[in-house]
């Protein structure tokens, strides 16, 4: 395990009256741990800090958010958040907020991303914190998608075809990221597995999926570890990460491809986090889509 991500989480309803406050007490004990650790794990706020704590001999691990509403509707708490080294935030989490509608909940009073919402999506881009749309409705997903000029991550889900939930991806959803440049995260938890299964040859099974939609630059795995209610049979800590390795292997996945997956991918995107994005033509028609597709 050369990274890891530490998020950040206040539960979205009902709202503790201060989210900013209660947040920034989270990443207050983060930087505590990281102070405890003497030197074994390493804070870090790019991309090339990451690397350089893997030849360091470090962990390396970086901050995020799941849940825009602890910014408590101030676009100046962002950039707070930015300074004290957060890379990445979830833009809601299952219900609404002030910036979009969530999945989860039958109460949308944005119809999607909401006029705050857009502005936090260019404060986001401006800053350098990559934009994560899982948990926005369809609707929402799709606003994001239309003013975002970065690329936009999808951190932890699964395939609709699978289970037809809308938190879950439709192969549109998918082909609409990847057009961004962005990336697909595929999740542990056997309830948004659905069909496909609810063991770690599952999620290879989606991510050859993924690839085959769009090419294996647009995934990543988005395990939600310490998030699900359940992981898979026989996968119980960080420990058991060799059993995705081998089940991409099993998959078809060749080595670097895998490496990408396990990790390139992302820090290819953070790296690209304050540069434009380039749009790409027929995202799933590519070199990358085509190989991958002929190695099912």
């Amino acid at each position: 395990m050369d990274a890891i991500a530490f998020t950040t989480y206040i539960p979205g309803w009902p709202f503790p009256l201060d989210t900013f406050g209660i947040t920034n007490k989270m990443i207050d004990r983060y930087h505590a741990i990281v102070d405890e650790c003497g030197g074994k794990l390493a804070h870090c706020t790019s991309a090339r800090e990451i690397e350089k704590a893997a030849t360091d001999g470090s962990v390396a691990s970086f901050l995020a958010i799941e849940g825009g509403h602890v910014l408590q509707g101030k676009l100046e708490n962002l950039e707070h958040f930015r300074n004290r080294g957060v890379l990445m935030m979830t833009l809601t989490h299952f219900i609404a907020n002030g910036i979009a509608d969530g999945t989860t909940s039958p109460y949308r009073p944005h119809n999607g991303l909401s006029p705050f919402g857009r502005e936090v999506v260019a404060a986001m881009e401006r800053l350098g914190i990559i934009v994560d749309v899982a948990h926005c409705t369809e609707k929402a997903m799709a606003d994001v998608l239309a003013c975002a000029t970065k690329p936009v991550v999808y951190s932890h889900g699964a395939l609709r075809r699978y289970k037809k939930i809308e938190r879950n991806l439709t192969d549109d959803q998918v082909r609409a990221i990847a057009e961004t440049g962005g990336l697909i995260g595929i999740i542990f938890f056997w309830s948004y597995l659905g069909s496909s299964g609810n063991d770690i040859r599952a999620v290879a099974r989606q991510c050859r999926d993924v690839a085959d939609l769009v090419g294996t630059s647009h995934l990543c795995i988005g395990s939600d570890m310490d998030g699900t209610t359940y992981l898979p049979p026989g996968f119980v800590d960080a420990s058991d990460w060799p059993q995705v390795t081998q089940a991409l292997l099993d998959e078809g996945f060749a080595p670097d491809e895998i490496r990408a997956i396990l990790g390139g991918n992302f820090l290819r995107i953070l790296a690209q986090a304050g540069r434009p994005r380039q749009r790409q033509g027929g995202a799933g028609s590519g070199r990358a889509a085509q190989a991958a597709a002929g190695r099912r």
